[in-house]
């Protein structure tokens, strides 16, 4: 048993590490079966020799083995992140713990649409409590069920083996468990990762191998090792078949759940030989540490991940020190709390002072072990930071903390274009060796508001179709009237669009109407925003009417550029999307509208995971990307012959060497990785004014 945890333990940390193999999360699924096995074995045992479940003594033992190391963990977690994250990161870490600490983490990443496979957003250094919380959940409910059938099986004849009729219950709840996480897996992907619902079936396999446990004793020996053998080769072929492109939990985790129950089976009633890579002493002991192991791991890999680039010291490092966390953790919190006498009933005082004395003594060279590994990971905690912050100068002596000073002209003097005063605000982010203190906003307060400053908010929200007078903005009776349309990264031009018209004089008008989270493109694409799904193909339909019926000038399309995917879950192709869009725009084609294809700057960084306390301008700056580049290769291409116009808008954000940086001047960029900031799109309106007047598709307007 412990080999498999040590197996399932190494699979899942691998995974996280270095993402290798392409199934290593399936050692989630190795533990749910062994945890499963093991607390109905335990029960049955109790019931068959006293008569009864003591629950008071089951969730006893429950907490004093869960709870004193995950909780540990859970602070060490939130104080290092209060070092390490930004405020919002830090908030939600502080959150994620709340609910972790209440077994109930799988529901806050499932209400929070949390895409296991696929994070564009900062991962959660607490992510991986979602699985302690479903079992916790199985085992809250679980014991009362087998007291219920129990009993019944015990007052009725014909219901007299207790152990088929408590398989027969177990039987049903892992059928219709496994059918609705085949339901859900194709349904809600992202919910049927975390949800115990589809989950309880993985443990309930566990649960019948113990169930039927007296059956199992009767195998012959020379068959044990065959179902040993062939349950640890299918295990690890698991780990290399399974990838994130086939449906899970349902069906694939059906191969790693039914091989981990074959070498249990095998191991059942009588001793497992000639399974070496199982019962090894090594083996065994990162199977006696791999619930501190387990908890440690990934919260050291975020973390120190933050603070450090993919190295071979990154990865050295954060393997010896999660290794030497664990065995502390284990050796000093973990197996003397569970072992201890503390909460137990005894008769008498002796019995009680009885009890700790030998405790004692047991643990004494116990504490030995857990007081070295104390000390080295205390080492490497002074150690690691002196490895990793080097408090010399800066390799590039160019960049020392660079102030920005507004452009100025003296009278007289030709005035500063608006895109050269922008390039040389985004050369102050470029340059940067520190975050600047006038930001204002700052990075923490920008990631905070998120697009709640945006005026247009409510025409880009799923339900029915914003009304297109409040969504104007500009003169009505302006000479040029314009629509900018598309999904939420039309959203975050809005403002940039807005400022455009209202400081026109008059000779512009804008209607920005569309919904976040529905790229304005003739394809079905999956939706995972509450109310979107439902929205998106009448809102695009809705939208290209309302263009059509108004015959402007202008219609600028914005869509994401990259990621998408279609309605079955199958990646769309770069080329397709393109195609897909100017499809979409042949809707309200006219001889009287030009359409113009402006897609959102270049993606940054995800601020979440690069700003913090500890981090520099320099963590969260990015080049232009090969997608965008692609896109606008494509998307030149596309329009040679005709059908619009493609402009980029790369010089909106990054410089002319292709650097794109977290904020330019005194703004920050973005709130996330896509979408800008109000007061930034409101900022880069005459510089985009400048580039629309440069493309010839706006007259020479001078700014109010």
């Amino acid at each position: 048993m412990q080999g498999l945890r040590a197996l399932a333990v190494v699979a899942v940390i691998l995974d996280h590490l270095v993402f290798w193999p392409s199934g290593g999360f399936v050692g989630v699924d190795v533990f749910f079966v062994i945890s499963g096995f093991l607390i109905t074995g335990i029960l049955l045992r109790e019931h068959e020799k006293t008569n009864h479940i003591s629950f008071v003594g089951f969730y006893r033992r429950r907490i004093k083995r869960i709870v004193p190391a995950a909780t540990v963990v859970l602070i060490a977690t939130v104080a290092a992140s209060s070092i390490v994250f930004n405020a919002t990161r830090y908030w939600a870490t502080l959150w994620d713990a709340v609910w972790a600490f209440l077994f109930s983490a799988n529901w806050r990443f499932a209400l929070q649409d949390t895409d296991y496979f696929q994070a564009t957003t900062a991962v959660s250094p607490l992510q991986h409590y979602w699985s302690l919380s479903v079992e916790e959940q199985f085992y809250l409910v679980w014991p009362w069920l087998m007291l219920g059938v129990l009993f019944i099986a015990s007052k009725r004849s014909r219901f007299n083996n207790r152990r088929a009729v408590t398989g027969i219950l177990m039987g049903v709840i892992v059928v219709a468990s496994f059918g609705w996480a085949l339901w859900e897996t194709a349904t809600n992907p992202s919910l049927a990762y975390f949800s115990t619902f589809t989950r309880a079936w993985e443990l309930g396999i566990g649960a019948l191998v113990a169930i039927a446990s007296p059956w199992w004793g009767k195998i012959p020996q020379a068959l044990r090792p065959v179902l040993g053998w062939v349950g640890l080769i299918g295990i690890i072929a698991s780990l290399f078949v399974i990838n994130d492109g086939l449906p899970f939990p349902a069906p694939w985790a059906l191969l790693p759940v039914l091989m981990t129950a074959l070498v249990i089976v095998g191991g059942t009633g009588g001793q497992q030989r000639f399974l070496w890579p199982l019962t090894n002493r090594g083996t065994t002991w990162v199977g006696d540490i791999s619930y501190s192991l387990y908890l440690w791991h990934f919260p050291l890999i975020v973390i120190i991940g933050t603070l450090m680039e993919p190295s071979p010291l990154f990865y050295g490092l954060t393997v010896v020190l999660m290794l030497g966390l664990a065995a502390a953790s284990y050796y000093l919190i973990e197996a003397p709390i569970h072992k201890s006498p503390l909460w137990d009933a005894y008769r008498s005082r002796s019995s009680r002072e009885r009890a700790w004395k030998d405790w004692r003594l047991r643990w004494k060279n116990t504490y030995k072990i857990g007081g070295l590994s104390v000390l080295i990971a205390a080492t490497l905690l002074v150690v690691v930071p002196a490895l990793i912050f080097d408090p010399s100068t800066p390799d590039d002596a160019s960049a020392p903390a660079y102030t920005y000073v507004p452009p100025t002209s003296t009278a007289g003097a030709q005035p500063v274009s608006a895109l050269a005063a922008l390039e040389r605000e985004i050369s102050t982010g470029r340059l940067a060796s520190e975050w600047p203190a006038n930001l204002s906003p700052t990075m923490d307060e920008a990631m905070a508001q998120g697009s709640e400053g945006n005026p247009a908010l409510g025409c880009f929200a799923p339900g029915t179709m914003p009304d297109i007078s409040a969504c104007t903005f500009g003169n009505p009776a302006a000479p040029t009237r314009a629509f900018l349309v598309g999904d939420s990264t039309a959203m975050s031009y809005a403002p940039a669009f807005i400022e455009l018209a209202e400081t026109s004089g008059d000779q512009i008008a804008v209607t920005t109407i569309g919904l976040y989270g529905c790229p304005f493109v003739e394809l079905e694409l999956k939706n995972t925003g509450a109310g979107v799904a439902e929205s998106c193909p009448e809102r695009k339909a809705e939208v290209a009417a309302a263009i059509a019926a108004a015959a402007p000038q202008l219609v600028f399309v914005t869509n994401v550029i990259g990621n998408a995917v279609a309605a079955d879950g199958s990646k769309v192709a770069m080329s397709d999307m393109v195609d897909a869009t100017v499809g979409w725009s042949g809707r309200f084609a006219n001889d009287a509208t030009r359409t113009v294809y402006f897609p959102g700057p270049p993606v940054g960084k995800e601020l979440t995971a690069c700003y913090g306390p500890l981090s520099s301008p320099a963590d969260c700056m990015t080049d232009v990307s090969r997608e965008y580049k692609e896109y606008e290769s494509l998307m030149e291409a596309k329009l040679a012959t005709g059908g619009g116009v493609f402009v980029g808008s790369t010089q909106l954000a990054c410089s002319r060497s292709g650097e794109c940086p977290a904020f330019a001047g005194t703004l920050p960029m973005r709130y996330d990785q896509r979408h800008l900031t109000a007061d930034y799109a409101r900022h880069i309106a005459p510089a985009m004014r400048e580039m629309l007047v440069d493309e010839g598709l706006l007259a020479a307007i001078p700014a109010a």
